[in-house]
């Protein structure tokens, strides 16, 4: 036979279960699972107390009764036998069974332990009293030898889970109604009321992986966006904590409620902003950062990064990349966009960043995007990452931001609006970025340095000439060669002018010169009578070497 503690709690309703643990003086506070574990938990208690009584009760001679629940007296195991009290004559008359209604017996066979001690309360009383009043069925006794003692009865078998469930309902039925009774629920509304709390714990403690994206992703346009120009807030102009609309492309600044951002968001119901320095995505007006995986192109399109084997698979690369129109271009490869006549600028700027020392180090070295670096150089290292970005929304790249701060840095002599000498602009924009990355006179001293200075020797001999006027001259070569070897950046070649051969009708070669060593470069000039006759010989040849030529011609 089975017992409370085996009974399946989980078939009652909330409204029951609740019932039932309010009889038993049990929290009612939970959820269902929780009510019936609670449940379970109780009735195994109660049935582990009461088999380490057992022992103890056969010990004693008159036991008291426990605070446990006490054992329900089977219908079977009531006798009503007479009273032979001497002294009472009405009580002689044998109380015969009948007596006790069914509802009675119904009632002592389900009846739950807060009903145990009333039965046995009225029982002392018309035992101490014996008085005739009291109704029949309180004067039940259990068929008890006093010579004998007592003995815990067995425990009675538990009711089933139907007539458990109808004495619920039945509590249920006649309980009081209040406002603050959980029993005022109909039956057919039993489920209890939401727990916000648990609710929103157990959303703290979910995953942000979890989490559902964010409603204003999908409004994000990626072909709008270009952060190529400079960042000014196209409202009040300022430099100073800049966001970009991630639906239109255009800059504001700040995010408050009182800022160009905040306005916007509200004017043209674009709510997705992202910092330009910070690299955070805020929803406006709401003021909440997001945190999506979805969002990570944009942050490498916003500030592209490398690593030194990603450049070197780069540069090994033979199949193209594609932008967000899937079309293919080759990372390094892009054009740069011709603003007004900046055309001068390109041609170097493409130069530049094709010299592999001064790529990986404005690329790889941190300090260059650091606060302590000029914005000359903070500039020059973006348009680096953003011509070899091999994750680009479009195929082409913009130097307005870094040819901004050149006009700047050069007091307007390099301007965007007005055509310049390419040769001048690439020896100013070489010293402006060794200046500022702190080099000096001394070899190697910067990257630049290290990768476009060489070593020029200059021999230099007196030549003294001898002889009668108008006769034959005579030179003294006896005298000391004097060397000096003096650094440079750019170095001045004579090539030869040679004529241009007629190979056939409107048929010519280009012009050419054949370099055959750079330590046979030399350049010797006379300087007559009395003069001297410098050699000029690279003695020393860096890595990169740039040839700059310019053909002027006469005709």
């Amino acid at each position: 036979m089975s017992t409370e503690a085996d009974q399946d709690w989980s078939k009652l309703k909330v409204v029951q279960l609740k019932a039932h643990l309010k009889d038993l003086g049990l929290a009612v506070v939970g959820k269902k699972d929780e009510l019936v574990q609670r449940l379970t938990d109780y009735y195994e208690q109660q049935q582990q107390q009461q088999q380490l009584s057992k022992p103890e009760q056969e010990h004693e001679p008159e036991p008291e009764p426990e605070p446990e629940p006490e054992p329900e007296p089977a219908e079977e195991e009531l006798e009503l036998e007479p009273t032979n009290d001497d002294d009472n004559d009405d009580a002689a008359a044998p109380v015969e069974a009948p007596a006790v209604d069914n509802s009675s017996v119904q009632e002592v066979e389900i009846t739950t332990q807060a009903l145990n001690p009333r039965i046995r309360s009225a029982e002392s009383l018309a035992t101490q009293n014996g008085h005739n009043e009291l109704p029949k069925p309180k004067r039940a006794k259990l068929d008890i030898d006093p010579a004998t003692p007592t003995q815990p009865p067995p425990s009675p078998p538990p009711p089933p889970p139907e007539t458990k469930q109808e004495e619920l309902q039945e509590h249920t039925a006649h309980a009081p109604h209040g406002d603050d009774d959980d029993h005022s629920k109909p039956k057919d509304d039993p489920e209890e009321p939401p727990d916000y709390e648990l609710q929103f714990q157990a959303i703290d403690d979910q995953d942000d992986s979890t989490r559902p994206t964010d409603l204003y992703l999908d409004t994000i346009n990626r072909h709008a966006l270009d952060f190529d120009f400079e960042r000014l807030c196209s409202v009040t102009l300022s430099q100073n904590n800049i966001y970009a609309c991630l639906v239109d492309g255009r800059y504001f600044q700040g995010r408050g409620k009182s800022s160009p951002a905040y306005a916007h968001s509200i004017a043209e119901d674009h709510h997705v902003f992202i910092n330009l320095t910070t690299q955070k995505v805020h929803v406006l007006p709401d003021g909440y950062e997001v945190n999506d995986p979805s969002l990570d192109d944009i942050k490498y399109h916003l500030f592209p990064t490398f690593t030194p084997i990603l450049l070197q698979r780069i540069d090994a690369a033979e199949n193209p990349s594609y932008d967000l129109a899937q079309k293919p271009y080759y990372p390094g490869f892009v054009g740069l966009n011709n603003i007004k006549a900046n055309s001068y600028m390109n041609c170097i700027l493409h130069a530049l960043v094709h010299v592999t020392p001064l790529r990986n180090y404005f690329i790889l070295d941190p300090h260059v995007t650091s606060s302590d670096a000029t914005e000359l150089v903070r500039r020059f290292s973006m348009l680096c990452r953003k011509i070899w970005n091999p994750r680009a929304f479009k195929a082409q790249v913009s130097p307005h931001e870094l040819l901004q701060e050149c006009a700047n840095a050069s007091a307007k002599r390099f301007k965007i609006t007005q055509a310049s000498d390419p040769l001048e602009f690439l020896g100013w924009l070489l010293n402006a970025l060794h200046r500022d990355l702190g080099g000096n006179k001394k070899p190697k001293s910067s990257v630049i340095y290290s990768a476009f200075q060489g070593e020029v020797r200059v021999d230099d001999q007196q030549v003294l000439t001898t002889g009668e006027y108008g006769g034959k001259p005579r030179f003294d070569l006896d005298r000391d060669i004097k060397s000096t070897t003096n650094p440079f950046l750019f170095l001045a070649i004579d090539l030869p002018h040679p004529r241009l051969p007629r190979l056939g009708r409107n048929q010519h070669h280009p012009p050419s010169a054949h370099l055959r060593r750079a330590s046979q470069i030399r350049r010797k000039d006379d300087a007559g009578i009395q003069g001297h006759a410098p050699k000029m010989e690279v003695d020393k040849v860096t890595a990169v070497l740039d040839i700059a030529h310019q053909a002027l011609h006469e005709e």
